[in-house]
């Protein structure tokens, strides 16, 4: 897991920085990717696809992240 990391967050942080403009907000999510990543890995998924499975979960990641905030968005004010 630590050369996945190593080799990838560079690059999946970036892809999250430009979809997402607070710099804390990418890092959470960053760090989220690679948790799930975790999981995956831990579920004996192999490691033969890691980058494209990757982009996908921050694809997903930041489609979940705006989904919230725009629940947050419509929320009554009481």
């Amino acid at each position: 897991m630590d050369a996945i990391f190593r080799e990838h967050f560079i690059a999946v942080h970036r892809y999250i920085s430009n979809k997402v403009t607070p710099p804390d907000v990418a890092d959470d999510l960053t760090s989220m990717v690679f948790l799930k990543a975790f999981r995956w890995l831990r579920e004996d998924r192999g490691i033969g696809q890691v980058r494209s499975w990757l982009y996908a979960t921050a694809r997903t990641t930041i489609a979940d992240y705006w989904q919230e905030q725009q629940k947050s968005l419509f929320l009554p004010l009481e």
